[in-house]
């Protein structure tokens, strides 16, 4: 029993992993977070990177809890 439910949350885990990249991707491509922006102003880069991501993260959390 154990690796039965030990594989499935590692299943569980690699879904949620592609579906916060994929939301991850279409997001940034939406609100304009480009490799342009990123060699301009890094930092604003990395600020709306890190915001995207954690919005995507809590909305993926909240569907699978």
């Amino acid at each position: 029993m154990d690796g039965i439910w030990n594989q499935y949350l590692h299943d569980v885990a690699e879904e949620c992993q592609r579906e916060v990249e994929l939301a991850v991707k279409r997001l940034m491509e939406k609100e304009s977070v480009t490799e342009q922006l990123k060699k301009e102003n890094p930092l604003e880069w990395v600020q709306r990177v890190n915001g995207i991501k954690a919005r995507v993260e809590e909305v993926v959390k909240n569907l699978y809890m």
